[in-house]
């Protein structure tokens, strides 16, 4: 039933998954960014 569902939580779920694909692709590139420039 969707009335029974915790709108909050999925919401917040969503916007998780949402903001971590693109985290983790920055967070790589940054990494390497700096990587590049030590080594």
């Amino acid at each position: 039933r969707l009335s029974s569902v915790n709108w909050g939580v999925v919401k917040e779920m969503v916007f998780t998954w949402i903001f971590t694909f693109p985290g983790c692709g920055l967070l790589g590139y940054l990494f390497a960014l700096v990587f590049m420039k030590i080594f």
